[in-house]
């Protein structure tokens, strides 16, 4: 499962943020708009390891949920956006 959360980029530092949660991500710097305004976003890849089962993927679940809760704290954001895409990965 890959997860991701996409959020305003703002002048706080979000790793220390993400680290409570996770040890690997990635952040995308990008360009979106919301409610039609552009404004520098990132977006934070997590990848759950490919030999989760469902207890684990369901734990993934609710720590991705406390760390978008968090960030939309740190950045002050009326809202962040939380994706889910399920996807095959293999770690060479």
């Amino acid at each position: 499962m890959l997860y991701r959360i996409f959020t305003e980029k703002t002048n706080v530092d979000l790793n220390p943020t993400i680290n409570k949660y996770f040890d690997g991500y990635t952040i995308i710097n990008a360009q979106g708009y919301w409610k039609g305004i552009s404004e520098h976003s990132v977006i934070i890849e997590i990848v759950a390891p490919i030999d989760s089962d469902l207890l684990q993927l369901d734990e993934m679940d609710k720590k991705i949920t406390l760390l978008a809760i968090d960030i939309k704290y740190v950045n002050k954001q009326e809202s962040v956006l939380i994706q889910t895409i399920e996807e095959g990965h293999l770690f060479v």
